[in-house]
């Protein structure tokens, strides 16, 4: 169910809405799950230098591959707009094998 409008999504904007959820909860501010959710919001007004992006794509695995058992990752890419990062996910789906391309704002 998309969160805004309450209407029905399909597999893979499911997928991308909780993607999206899980790398924008900070680790430690979901009440009841305190372990839910990444790192990646540490990085708000840091450099997007090398040494960043690393670490941007070392929290964005981990998380993913804790909270996300739908998504197999090949690649990850991130890129600065304005004030915003843009990730770009190249994977597949487990159970089907499907590959997916998601887009996100974070």
């Amino acid at each position: 169910m998309d969160r805004k409008t309450g209407r029905a999504l399909d597999n893979v904007d499911h997928l991308s809405q909780s993607v999206g959820d899980i790398l924008t909860t900070l680790i430690g501010t979901r009440v009841m799950r305190r372990d839910y959710g990444s790192l990646v919001p540490l990085a708000v007004d840091a450099p997007l230098n090398p040494r960043m992006l690393a670490q941007l794509n070392a929290w964005a695995i981990d998380a993913l591959s804790r909270w996300e058992p739908r998504l197999k990752i090949v690649r990850l890419s991130w890129r600065k707009v304005g004030a915003s990062l843009i990730l770009n996910i190249s994977g597949s789906l487990k159970q089907s094998g499907k590959h997916v391309d998601l887009e996100l704002l974070i």
